[in-house]
């Protein structure tokens, strides 16, 4: 039975995104730069030849061992470049997670013009520890009036980006004063595009926090990562190319067994140095994307 849903779920993915991609491909131009698996110009074939092909097939038997050959496959071409992107990953990102502590004693060390990326875990984790967590408690606590006042970027406001690839020209960017009173706010806006069919993400500031934002008990997270990456998928993370100058602050959660792990996701924080304090400048959202 479970073997039978598992088919179905992959048939209703080649369907969904296959056909919809079909029908109008000038959408999915806005989501081509996160693809890792398939190049634009390859993309239409494959969804038409795979769902052709699946349509020939006579008996379940061989669908589903069809529809298995076919998820081998796209896994291992995301291994394959999951491994080539994250070889051109600096060196002071690795080694970077470190498992939740309390973070009530940390000191703030002062690194006057030192780059960040030559600090090790522990000498961000001093910098940015207590201040991040007291970011994420607000963020949870939905008190971004306070968040904007203390901890947001006067000049750049907040940057919010509801996956891995930053879009630096289609995320939303809202300004210290916006986010004061972006709770209360009820108008709809556009925050990027959806992932898989590149329908505009058309919400409020609350419809948005509950999926982009704060859609998983990120405060009690096991993994955090400073600088480094931990949540991977098939999407391209740019992070570190837009915001070169930040501490990235990436609370984790692994996902559950019962998922096998693909229902995990992160947020992430980053942090620009102005005047001797780091203030917050961009919340980027992860999760598995197709």
């Amino acid at each position: 039975m479970n073997c039978l849903v598992e088919t179905m779920c992959e048939l209703s993915f080649l369907l969904k995104y296959g056909l919809n991609f079909l029908s109008n491909p000038e959408r999915f131009t806005k989501i081509q730069p996160r693809c890792q698996i398939l190049d634009f110009c390859r993309l239409k074939q494959f969804f038409l030849s795979k769902i052709l092909f699946f349509c020939y097939i006579r008996t379940m038997k061989s669908k589903i061992l069809y529809l298995l050959i076919m998820w081998s496959t796209l896994l291992m071409a995301c291994k394959q470049t999951g491994t080539n992107s994250t070889a051109t990953t600096p060196s002071v990102d690795e080694d970077t997670t470190t498992e939740v502590t309390d973070s009530s004693n940390d000191i703030v060390e002062d690194i006057g013009n030192q780059d960040v990326s030559e600090l090790s875990s522990e000498q961000l984790k001093r910098i940015i520890g207590q201040r991040a967590r007291a970011v994420l408690q607000l963020i949870a606590k939905k008190n971004f009036s306070e968040l904007a006042q203390k901890y947001v970027h006067p000049g750049k406001g907040v940057r919010f980006s509801p996956y891995t690839y930053v879009e630096v020209e289609e995320d939303m960017v809202l300004s210290k004063a916006e986010l004061e009173t972006a709770w209360a706010d009820t108008s709809i806006h556009q925050w990027g595009f959806e992932d898989g069919i590149g329908d505009p993400i058309e919400q409020t500031f609350k419809e948005y926090y509950s999926k982009y934002i704060y859609n998983k008990d990120f405060l009690s997270a096991k993994k955090i990562g400073y600088n480094t990456i931990i949540g991977k998928g098939n999407t391209i993370n740019n992070r570190r190319d837009v915001y070169t100058d930040a501490i990235i602050v990436e609370y984790h959660d692994a996902g559950s067994e019962q998922y096998g792990g693909m229902d995990w996701g992160s947020l992430s924080l980053a942090f620009e140095k102005k005047d001797n304090e780091w203030l917050l400048v961009a919340i980027i959202h992860s999760q598995w994307t197709i």
